[in-house]
Parts: structure tokens; sequence; C-alpha cells
């Protein structure tokens, strides 16, 4: 069952002109917001805006004494914050999910302007997701942000922005007749929900074996005790209140990973997976396998309670890998093909390295930016915070071979509490 609160703006008007060489844009002076609501869908989800008293199914322009938005001039580097309260009155938890319906007559304009208004909803603990109107936008791949449990009340602020210099020239006599902000709420029954069936699964396999191309997979809080293989193309799996995936104490070998993603385009956010000796054998965390491109790793947590060689995170082989802002208590590990991010992430204690790249596969871009590595060398003394074995065409944009691409200052610039890096070319 899905709950929205539904934020239509009717006929917004935006001209953009050029004063002396500068593109700008603003809302014409006679712009009329029309129809403004922020509506649920089911009365189990309700809505308000902050300084409101009560809480209602429907705010139109007579609650809310005017247009919602109202309208205001747009410039580069414009922004404006609305904050709403959403409250869960169901007896469940509820996944939260945002989408953005955005209908401008003209393909041209409407494409500039999808990729240049940026949208973010935040809530200062946590939530934070923003992105351009064309990635919001609603066409079946709502962005799931957070969770409401049961009675449940939440402070969210949405920002609209334009950007500073955003050089579209050609958004002239725009008018937006249509633009819809849907917070949608799903019921989490299940451990683990596809919200494109509707179905729920007391394992996160089976969820897996049982979901389509494109589907999302929600994994609520708890304990799964489980080897998980991803064979399905652009999945998403999401945990809600960081579910804790923990291999078993038999079964597998060692080096078998915890969580192995076979497949494209497959997203793995939200997750700790647990890593804990059985038999002799270790496991190794989260990995993609050479056939997983385009896979992407996202604010996952690996524990493991005891020093191991064996990776955290790896990719062996996938082509355009994105390992960004996990946090991990041994290294990250990766064969690089077409490109290879890793940022954000925060690596307690490497074995060897912190971070080790192997194989470069000619032509591979490379970016090591904003990492922590907080103790490297713990098992093997004598090795480097980071290691790149093989020459890319780049590393974070150096592509200059002749002098080694001075790598070691870029690093040290790009990556806190990195000092140390060898190249190994």
């Amino acid at each position: 069952m899905n709950k929205k609160i539904l934020l239509s703006l009717m006929a917004i008007g935006l001209v953009v002109s050029v004063v002396g060489g500068m593109t700008w844009a603003q809302w014409t002076a006679d712009t009329e917001v029309l129809g403004s609501t922020i509506s649920t869908g089911n009365a189990d989800l309700k809505v308000k805006a902050s300084h409101f008293t009560n809480w209602y199914d429907v705010i139109d322009e007579n609650v809310a004494g005017g247009n919602l938005l109202g309208s205001e001039d747009i410039y580069p580097g414009w922004s404006i914050t609305h904050d709403l309260e959403v409250k869960n009155d169901s007896s469940a938890d509820i996944a939260m999910a945002l989408s953005v319906y955005l209908n401008i007559p003209g393909a041209t304009s409407d494409s500039n302007l999808r990729n240049t208004l940026n949208m973010r909803i935040y809530d200062g603990e946590g939530i934070d997701v923003e992105k351009t109107m064309e990635d919001w936008r609603g066409d079946g791949n709502a962005e799931y942000f957070g969770v409401l449990s049961k009675d449940e009340e939440k402070d969210l602020k949405v920002e609209f922005s334009f950007p500073s210099s955003p050089g579209q020239d050609n958004l002239q006599d725009v008018e937006i007749e249509n633009f819809d902000l849907v917070i949608e709420g799903v019921q989490v029954i299940g451990e683990v929900l596809n919200v494109n069936t509707g179905d729920s699964y007391s394992t996160i396999q089976d969820a897996v074996d049982n979901a389509n191309e494109d589907n999302t997979l929600l994994v609520s809080a708890g304990t799964y005790e489980e080897m998980i293989e991803v064979d399905v193309k652009g999945l998403t799996i999401k945990g809600l209140t960081n579910p804790v995936v923990r291999n078993p104490e038999s079964g597998f070998t060692g080096g078998t990973p915890v969580i192995q993603v076979n497949s494209e385009d497959v997203k793995v956010e939200g997750l700790t997976v647990h890593i804990v000796e059985a038999g002799g054998n270790v496991p190794t965390g989260i990995v993609l396998s050479s056939t997983a491109h385009r896979g992407h790793l996202l604010n996952n947590t690996i524990k493991i309670d005891f020093d191991s060689g064996h990776v955290g995170i790896g990719s062996w082989g996938a082509e355009d890998t994105v390992i960004e802002n996990n946090n991990l208590d041994i290294a990250i590990g990766a064969d690089a093909t077409g490109s290879l991010v890793i940022k954000g992430n925060t690596v307690a204690r490497g074995y060897d390295e912190g971070i080790w790249i192997n194989g470069v596969a000619a032509g591979t871009d490379i970016t090591i930016e904003n990492n922590t590595i907080e103790e490297y060398s713990v098992g093997n003394p004598g090795n480097k915070a980071v290691k790149i074995i093989s020459e890319p065409n780049s590393v974070n944009g150096e592509t200059n071979t002749s002098n080694k691409l001075h790598i070691s200052n870029t690093i040290k610039a790009d990556n806190i509490g990195v000092d140390t890096v060898e190249l190994g070319w």
C-alpha cells in the first residue's frame, strides 16, 4: 500500500536573460502558482508545514493562506528552503521515497531545466540526498531516503537551488505546466521488501532470487545470517536502518564474499556486513565480480573483530566501479577497468595497505579522494597507505605519465590521513 505526499505547482513561468555576458534567470513578475497542494494519498501518512499546528491529509492554498511556494527571482546561486513535517499514523514502519514529476513544453527547454535545477531533501540526522530534477523525476525509480516508525514524526527540509553558473542560454520563456513533488510511503511488513512487487521475504537471498531487473529491495533492521549472490541486473539493495548481514558459521571456503555481485548496474547501500571466522575460514565483505560493471557500493559498514589480509570491499575487474562513503575495519582492494572511483571512505586498519589497486587495464582513469586511512601495515610492516601496482591513464585527473603523475602529492592533498603512496611502475 502506498501513501503519498503530493506537492503540485501549476503554471510557473521562467525567463532567462543575458546581462553583461552572464546567464541569469528569474521568475516572471506575473508568475502565478496555481493549484498548489501537499496531500497524502492515505490517512496513515500525515503532513504539515512546520509552522502549522494541525496535521492534514491535504494542504491547499486555503489552508496555507496563499501559494505554498510563492514566486521569487531566480539567479545563479539562488536557493529556497521549505520546512515540512511528516507523521506515520500506521501500525508498521513506513519507508519514504521521493520522486519529482516535471512537465515543461518543448523538449530542449525541458531537458536543460531538468539538468540545471537541483533539489535536496534532508533532516540534519543522516537523511541528505541532493539531485538534479532530471535525476529526481518520477520515471519509476523513486529514491528511498528514510524510514518512519509507528507514530514517529520527522522534520524534513526541501531545498531548491540554481547553480552559480548554470550556463543555459536557451531557457527562454520556459513555462512549467506541472511540477509534482511526491513523497511516497511504503509499509515495511516483512524483513526484506521488494517495493516494485510489494512482496516481502525473510532472507535477502530469497528477495534477490525473486527480483526482476531494476527492482529495489529494502532491508529492515535485524541480523541476516547468510551469504548473498546477486545475479539481477540493475538491482538496488538498500538497508533502511543499518541491518547486519553476517556470514554463517559453516558452508563456505576462505575468501568467499559475504555479498557477491555478478550483474551490471547493481547498487548496494546502507548494509553492515559482519565478517566472522568460521572453522578457520575467513570470508571477504562485499565484492564486485568481473561482470558486475557500473557497480555502486555506498554507505556500507564492514565490521571484523580481528586483523585479516582479506578485503572488506573489492572489485575484481568490473568496469566503471564506484566505492563511496563506506566505513571499513579492513582494506579496500580492486582491479581497475574503464574507471574506478574510491572516495569518502574510512579504512580503520589495513593489514597491508589501506587501499590497494592491483591490475589496471589500459586507458583506465582512477579517482582516489577524500578517504581516511587510520592505520595500515598492521599485520605486514613496511607497506604504504595506498598502493597502485600498474600505471593507469590518469589519477585524480593527472595524466603526466612522464613524471609518474606526481601521484604522491595528489593523493596526499586529497586523502585525509594518507601520508605514503607506493607506485608499482
